[in-house]
């Protein structure tokens, strides 16, 4: 067989006559998506949009990161402790041990400024010779440690009791993962760590269980029960632009909007460009005489004419559920586009 790796020197002794090998641990498996060049091409349009008009734009690139199970030392009468401490440094942890199961994570929630250092050139050659936008893709750094909404674990205690464990457990543990990234540094930009403490600021929200059922089966006639819900979805409906894997929220221009007048729009030839017609869209540009297919890049497809939504992408046309004639909203379903007619435009 093939040794196990190359860089071992008793990779000698195998002859490799046999094509296998002890297997190394991978994560990279991704499921191959019939969309993957499509979804590049959006994204690199929506990223070259934010270059083209960088004095107006922030672009944040924003991920959580793994969960970090959480748990805090206790005295445990199943344990003796046996290591040796000083007589004045003996530890003192609360008196019940505080588990680790479901719901006790942390989740380090990361965001990163894309910023342009000095010297960055706007424009580029790509392969093909075509001009296009060069975005950064590094920046200053965000990193948010955030738990979810703690739940009662301990037994024969109160519940300001309970709680005021956890929330000791929760802050003391977020500052100890804060304490990982204190120095550290990213393509010279500094990582800044901050922790969203259990007893902070509030919600931003204080209705979502009420939203989240008003919204699990809407209809017409339920919806006429939520006049406020309702409102805000239509509001959102006027202000967005819904396309398969992908939702924009955008400003308009209307003297009737109150919203849009109180806040109006910073960069109005950047929204006049893409107000009636929304970004552009990734076309395939059959001009070009390659083995592989190719989108027009995003200059070009800004000087041509806007094609519908996702027209070229091969989910849109396996649902064939086609999109809204009143609003920029792409449906993803029958049920979808049945709700969507019915409560929003019926």
């Amino acid at each position: 067989m093939e040794p196990p790796s190359k860089l071992r020197n008793s990779r000698k002794q195998y002859k490799g006559l046999v094509k296998a090998k002890v297997a190394s641990k991978r994560n990279d498996f991704h499921k191959k998506n019939e969309d993957g060049h499509y979804y590049a091409a959006r994204m690199r349009y929506r990223l070259e949009f934010g270059r083209k008009s960088e004095d107006e734009t922030i672009v944040i690139s924003a991920d959580c990161m793994n969960k970090v199970n959480i748990g805090g030392l206790a005295v445990s009468r199943y344990h003796q402790i046996r290591r040796i401490f000083p007589n004045d440094d003996q530890p003192n942890v609360p008196d019940h041990d505080f588990p680790i199961g479901k719901g006790y994570k942390i989740t380090p929630s990361g965001y990163m400024i894309l910023k342009s250092k000095p010297g960055f050139q706007k424009t580029t050659q790509e392969n093909l010779g075509r001009t296009v936008y060069q975005f950064p893709r590094t920046g200053p750094s965000f990193l948010f440690n955030r738990v979810a909404r703690f739940r009662s674990v301990s037994t024969g205690l109160t519940e300001e009791e309970k709680e005021e464990k956890e929330v000791i457990v929760f802050d003391t543990a977020m500052d100890r993962c804060a304490e990982y990234w204190e120095g550290a540094t990213f393509d010279g930009y500094q990582v800044e760590v901050a922790s969203e403490y259990c007893k902070g600021q509030d919600f931003p929200w204080a209705d979502y269980d009420k939203v989240h059922a008003a919204l699990q089966n809407p209809t017409k006639a339920s919806m006429k029960n939520h006049p406020e819900i309702l409102s805000e979805l239509k509001f959102i409906a006027a202000h967005c632009d819904r396309r398969l894997g992908e939702f924009t929220l955008m400003k308009c221009m209307e003297q009737s909007c109150t919203f849009c007048r109180e806040h109006p729009v910073r960069n109005t030839n950047a929204m006049e460009e893409i107000l009636g017609r929304g970004m552009p869209t990734p076309t395939v540009n059959s001009l070009l005489q390659t083995p592989s297919r190719h989108f027009y890049t995003f200059r070009e497809a800004m000087e041509r004419p806007f094609q519908p939504a996702d027209e070229d992408m091969e989910l849109y046309k396996t649902l064939n559920l086609g999109r809204c004639s009143q609003c920029r909203y792409v449906f993803t379903s029958k049920k979808d586009k049945r709700q969507h007619v019915s409560i929003l435009h019926g």
